[in-house]
Order: C-alpha cells, then sequence, then structure tokens
C-alpha cells in the first residue's frame, strides 16, 4: 500500500507540473512568433529606409544634371544674341549644341523598377506538426515528458543599442555587451535565462570575443589598448581578470583581435595611418612577428585605396575584409597563415556594406 500511495503521489505532481510545463512552453513559443514577426517588420522598414535613400539620391542628382543643362542652353541663347549678326557663328553655336544635346544625361533611365509579389503568411512561417500526436492516449503520453516542436532559436529583447556577443561553447552560454551601456548580460542557451554581469570598469571595450584553447573571454580596452583575459563567476555575478596584455602603444589603436591555438592575432592603426598585422604568442608572452598591409590593390593597371575591416583565423589561412574606398565593393583577401603570403583575393557579391568576418574553412 505505501508503494502505491508513492505512486499516486508522483502521479499528482506530475499533473500538477503538466500544467505549468505546458503553460511555460506555450509563453516561449509565442514569444518566438511575436520576436519573428518584429524582426521581419524591421527588415522590411530597413528595406523601405534603403531605397528611400537611394531615391533621394536619383532626386537630387536629376535636379542638379537638369539645372547644369538649362544653365548651358542659357549660355547658348545668350551667345546668339550678342551674335545675331554673325550668322556663321551662330550658326556654328547652335550645330555644336545640337551634337551634344541628344548626349545629356538621361535621369529617368536610372529610376530603379521593381516586381511586387504579395507575402504570404505560409512563405516564412510554417506551422509544425506531429501526425502521431493524434493517436496517442494520455497514458502513453504521460510515460514521456511533455515535448512541443517550437522553433530553435533565443529570444533576446533589447533596445536594439550596438552589442558584441560571443558564445562561450564549453559552458554553452552567451555574453553580451552593451556598448551604449557599458554592461555585460549572459543568456544561458538551456533555459533562456538572462543574467547581468557587473561591467569591469567605466573604460569602454572595443571587442569581445571567446577563447576554446584558453577557455576564456577576452576584450580590448579602448582608452588603454589593454587586452584583457577573464571568466565570468556567476555566483557573485561579476568578472575576474585572469590576464592583461599590453600590445599596443598609447598613441595606437586596434582594428581588432582574434585569440586562435593560444596566439593572439590584432589588427592595430598607428599615428601615421599604416596598418600592421600582428601575432603575438600568449604562453610565451612575446611578439612573434609584425607586417605592415598595403593601403592600395591594383587591378588592371588600376590603383585603388582599401580599408582593412576584420580578418578571420583557422588552421591554414587569415582571412581580411577589405572595402574598396572609391567604389562599392568589399574583398576577402587570403593569406598563408604560416608564410603570410597572399594566396587568393575576391569579391564579394550582393555584399552590402559588411562589417566583419566570422570564420573561414579550406576545402
Amino acid at each position: 500500500m505505501i508503494s502505491i500511495r508513492q505512486d499516486l503521489r508522483k502521479f499528482r505532481n506530475e499533473l500538477e507540473n503538466d500544467f505549468e510545463e505546458f503553460q511555460s512552453k506555450l509563453n516561449l513559443t509565442r514569444k518566438h512568433v511575436g520576436y519573428f514577426i518584429d524582426q521581419q517588420i524591421e527588415y522590411l522598414k530597413r528595406f523601405e529606409n534603403e531605397i528611400n535613400e537611394d531615391l533621394n539620391y536619383l532626386e537630387r542628382q536629376n535636379e542638379k544634371t537638369c539645372e547644369d543643362n538649362k544653365y548651358e542652353f542659357d549660355r547658348l541663347c545668350l551667345a546668339i544674341n550678342q551674335n545675331d549678326q554673325n550668322l556663321t557663328l551662330v550658326q556654328q553655336l547652335l550645330t555644336d549644341f545640337q551634337t551634344k544635346f541628344h548626349l545629356r544625361p538621361k535621369m529617368i533611365q536610372s529610376i530603379p523598377q521593381f516586381q511586387f509579389k504579395d507575402i504570404h503568411i505560409d512563405d516564412f512561417i510554417i506551422k509544425q506538426s506531429d501526425s502521431n500526436s493524434s493517436n496517442q492516449s494520455f497514458s502513453e503520453k504521460s510515460q514521456s515528458p511533455l515535448t512541443m516542436s517550437i522553433v530553435d532559436k533565443l529570444v533576446y529583447k533589447h533596445n536594439r543599442k550596438p552589442r558584441s556577443i560571443c558564445l562561450n561553447v564549453d559552458e554553452n552560454y552567451f555574453l553580451i555587451y552593451s556598448f551604449h551601456f557599458n554592461e555585460f548580460e549572459c543568456l544561458l542557451i538551456e533555459n533562456q535565462e538572462l543574467i547581468s554581469i557587473k561591467a569591469l570598469s567605466n573604460e569602454t571595450i572595443f571587442s569581445l570575443g571567446y577563447s576554446r584553447s584558453l577557455h576564456l573571454f577576452y576584450c580590448s580596452i579602448r582608452q588603454t589598448n589593454r587586452l584583457v583575459f577573464f571568466r565570468i563567476n556567476f555566483e557573485k555575478q561579476q568578472i575576474v581578470i585572469e590576464n592583461d596584455i599590453e600590445l599596443i602603444d598609447k598613441d595606437q589603436f586596434f582594428i581588432n583581435i582574434h585569440v586562435y591555438d593560444r596566439c593572439i592575432y590584432y589588427l592595430y592603426l598607428t599615428s601615421t595611418n599604416d596598418v600592421y598585422f600582428a601575432q603575438f604568442d600568449f604562453d610565451k608572452s612575446s611578439l612573434i612577428s609584425t607586417m605592415r598591409i598595403p593601403n592600395c590593390v591594383y587591378e588592371n593597371q588600376q590603383k585603388y585605396f582599401i580599408k582593412i575591416l576584420d580578418f578571420s583565423v583557422d588552421d591554414s589561412l587569415i582571412c581580411f575584409l577589405i572595402q574598396l574606398k572609391s567604389e562599392n565593393r568589399s574583398q576577402i583577401h587570403v593569406y598563408n597563415r604560416q608564410s603570410m603570403t597572399k594566396i587568393h583575393s575576391f569579391d564579394l557579391i550582393d555584399a552590402i556594406k559588411p562589417i566583419s568576418i566570422i570564420s573561414s574553412f579550406f576545402k
């Protein structure tokens, strides 16, 4: 009889938990759907703003072009009026203008054309269902915990201010840094709990990452050019600094930093606006090498000045994300990691102002 009562208490607890578990997962699904819809609306608004900027630019250019053409026409009329006694000169002026008139910029041809297609909800939100669920009895379902098919997405609500985020793959959580508020948050992947973490200091963090080989987070401090390695103490909800390294001089500036295979790789800008790429051995606390990055590239005997935005490191390659300043083009420049010789480069197709490169791999 004792075992029977124990079973009854177990069943009662499971029945009480059913409501809470269902309600929790139902609310989670509701949040996922709401977040996704808000995200799509934001994408559409952003696209609308980009289109409006392009159309406003064309409007300004057309106004300028028409004003220039009207000015040239007024000059022609004035010249003819001033030389109306010289028929030969007047005829020559008119002939010259006529030869150029049909070549004037036709801005109307620059107006972009769009094809529109109605959005159907099934195109981007698909309701998942379990065809076997309706055939299961309550007793069959009670043999296993209540499960629901939900979108595999983490919900992180914020005020859309710029943030930096990295993943601790060893402990399965995200560390998020807000540039606006100078504060940290940890987002646990398993239960989506959000935990506030005390900031390092009043100093502003420039970049943020996680090293799998060192099992530590790292960040660069903008004001002092320090590279700080740290871990998170969840019990005290604070950062614990493990190491602090000065890599560049006070009058220099970090562009970006990555830690890979117990080595620190970093791009920095000097006071003379030269860009250097350096490698630093973490264990030996010594500089391995530095290399000046050219500020231009040559294509078809034409010179293009460039801006280096970011880079990625893997076992054999280092890939730099490059922007050509005079053109709306971005490129990837690939270097051999050991010899630091350039082995390839290519344009990014349909890339709209990329700002970062996450990783690379060799096939």
